[in-house]
């Protein structure tokens, strides 16, 4: 075995063991039998990028084990493809561009109604404990050249006459305000709270900055407060990791006097941006929206309501959350490679079997959540891309005269497999395509009423090292209490210190909360009896 092989094999594994939270793994393991996902997976290429490996997602699906992985990306082998390799004059040609899915959804909403929405106001939000002794000028140096990295946080939004579109600024600036508290004084911590609520103010999305951050100094014994608030549009949930990984990275190595950290140039953003819309708009796109249109979205009978009102107002929602434990979660999350499916299709296949056994529907429609970082045809990597790349999805499941169990998790995978068969999905047919009257065809069916956003196992606290620490502090409210929860009800749900947790978001004027208790509890049942099955079925993977 060369030195370059041995390496790429130690250090694969010490990413596999961060991700997965295992003191050791074996050459011969499979990243799915660990239950790996495709977040996970996004995850993995881009620390092992980081590391000098060079492998997409798509390597991953074929080369599952350290070993394999090792073989096709050997130790500082990692470069950047041509399809990545964009000059300024390549795509920096246009002064504005349009937008990304989600964010073409976000600015179809009621902007002209400021008690409905407000669009400068819609911000990710991390709170950060830093030990004594931090220093937020190195941080400030630190994240200026991170934040110059990505494309994407340059981005401006101003209305022309054919819509919102997105034009990037000369740098990626960001607005920095350090705080003094006094923790000796009565009240330091509802002065705090009204801090951070105040730094929570109103984006320009004109003229940005689009990210800030604040420091809350307690003195140089006492441990202080770093958050970081960033503009949904310009930013996910996986790109706020990328962010996290990259300035703490670059904060450590000038606070320690070595050169810059050493990170893989991501892929533009606007190049991104730019191959997406000519998939959407690629004469494929005919024999795609004729799929999307053929589907009975008419047929779908709303859910029940307990209430006359229809008010999803954000000072009427409510959350109901549950968990599972850590050894039947560990079941779901290895049994994905042996049943060729997903923790999100169990997801599905319980709530299917949950909405029927409570009497609310056997057939529902739900948009779906995705991280949007599907190869596109170039191939070009997008583990460390950051924007706002989601996407959400309708499908249409029905679990009429299918047995509970493993029966429905089989028609759930074909079902969602019908809906995922094209590269080019709903949103990014109903938002990019430059076709009117598809736009308006889209548009036209019923609004989806569930909502279901698997955000896959949760790495937060494995990114941070000393002196950065996950926090839990007043935060402000980085969304204001105007607005609407699109849907009837959205189920988040992630894997949180090895137990799957989820939580199902209502209105209180549409819902008594002892129903969603029930459906809460049916759908925590039913995962707990299909991790039963899961255990001991020794049948061959799902077909």
């Amino acid at each position: 075995m060369t030195q370059s092989a041995k390496r790429a094999r130690e250090t694969l594994a010490h990413i596999w063991m961060e991700i997965f939270g295992l003191p050791e793994v074996g050459l011969d393991d499979s990243f799915y039998d660990l239950g790996g996902d495709s977040r996970s997976a996004v995850h993995l290429v881009a620390r092992a990028r980081r590391a000098g490996l060079d492998f997409t997602v798509k390597d991953l699906m074929v080369c599952q084990t350290i070993d394999a992985l090792a073989e096709l990306s050997p130790a500082g082998a990692a470069t950047a493809p041509a399809s990545e390799v964009h000059t300024e004059s390549e795509v920096h040609t246009e002064s504005t561009y349009p937008l990304m899915p989600l964010q073409a959804r976000f600015f179809d909403s009621h902007f002209d109604d400021p008690t409905y929405f407000d669009p400068a106001h819609f911000n990710l939000t991390v709170p950060i404990e830093v030990d004594p002794g931090f220093s937020f000028e190195t941080l400030r140096d630190s994240a200026e050249r991170v934040l110059s990295r990505h494309e994407a946080l340059r981005m401006r939004f101003a209305q022309s006459g054919d819509g919102w579109r997105q034009q990037p600024a000369d740098s990626a600036e960001a607005w920095y305000e350090a705080v003094a508290v006094d923790t000796r004084s009565p009240g330091w911590l509802q002065e705090m709270d009204l801090q951070v609520d105040s730094f929570h103010h109103r984006f320009d999305l004109t003229t940005g900055p689009l990210i800030r951050f604040l420091f809350l100094n307690r003195g140089e014994t006492e441990p202080g407060w770093l958050v970081m608030d960033v503009h949904h549009l310009v930013c996910d949930g996986i790109s706020i990791e990328v962010l996290l990984e990259e300035i703490q990275d670059e904060y450590l190595a000038r606070l320690a006097g070595r050169p810059s950290a050493s990170l893989p140039k991501p892929c533009s953003y606007l190049g991104h941006l730019q191959e997406l819309h000519r998939q959407v708009n690629s004469p494929a796109a005919d024999a795609i929206s004729r799929f999307w249109a053929a589907q009975p979205w008419n047929s779908i009978a709303p859910l029940p309501k307990d209430k006359p009102g229809d008010s999803r107002q954000l000072r009427y929602i409510k959350q109901i959350k549950a968990s599972l434990d850590q050894a039947r979660t560990r079941v779901l999350t290895t049994s994905v490679a042996r049943f060729d499916c997903s923790v999100e299709d169990m997801l599905l296949a319980s709530l299917a079997q949950s909405l029927r056994q409570t009497g609310w529907a056997t057939t529902f429609a739900i948009d779906i959540c995705r991280h949007g970082r599907d190869p596109l045809p170039s191939g070009r990597d997008t583990s460390r891309l950051v924007g706002w790349l989601n996407t959400a999805d309708p499908h249409i499941i029905s679990s009429d005269g299918i047995a509970d169990g493993l029966p429905m998790l089989r028609s759930v995978v074909s079902q969602v497999r019908a809906f995922r068969q094209y590269e080019t999905g709903w949103s990014e047919l109903r938002y990019l395509s430059r076709d009117p009257e598809l736009r308006k065809r889209l548009s036209a069916w019923p609004r989806r009423e569930l909502y279901l956003n698997y955000q896959g196992r949760d790495i937060s606290g494995d990114i941070m090292q000393a002196p950065f620490h996950p926090a839990v502090l007043p935060a402000g409210k980085p969304v204001p209490q105007v607005g609407e929860q699109p849907y009837q009800i959205k189920i988040a749900a992630e894997i949180r210190d090895g137990r799957l947790a989820f939580a199902l978001a209502f209105s209180t004027e549409i819902y008594e909360e002892d129903t969603i208790e029930q459906l809460s509890q049916a759908l925590s049942g039913n995962l707990t009896r299909l991790a039963t099955e899961l255990s001991t079925q020794e049948a061959a993977a799902i077909r």
